[in-house]
């Protein structure tokens, strides 16, 4: 059997949301439009080129579209790192989550992949 790999990149422009009173999961931001006052950023680099001295809770966000060649396909979302501690959601579903500062690791996301616009 061939097996066809299709890569959607996400490195570029995410949008970076600060969360000082850790009140994002209580709120479901995971499940909200992006926040209209969020710091655009860079991915790959690390929020202290955008946030100096902030050591708190911060929300990543990135909508990308996908297209009908995804369907019934086997989907991951893999990260090269983050720092220490991350949960993942993709369109309001959590995905998994990885603690272990700079490690790449890859979570399942084909349960909460759709066709057309995604939010992760």
């Amino acid at each position: 059997m061939n097996s066809i790999r299709l890569e959607a990149p996400l490195d570029g422009e995410w949008a970076l949301v600060q969360d000082p009173g850790d009140v994002g999961v209580k709120e479901r931001w995971f499940a909200q439009p992006i926040a209209p006052d969020a710091l655009a950023v860079k991915v790959p680099s690390v929020w202290d080129l955008w946030l100096p001295d902030y050591d708190g809770v911060g929300w990543y966000f990135r909508e990308f579209e996908i297209g009908e060649e995804w369907a019934d396909r086997y989907a991951t979302v893999e990260f090269e790192a983050v720092d220490y501690f991350a949960e993942v959601w993709l369109n309001g579903e959590p995905i998994g989550a990885h603690e272990g500062g700079y490690t790449p690791f890859s979570l399942s996301a084909s349960h909460a992949l759709k066709i057309g616009r995604n939010l992760l």
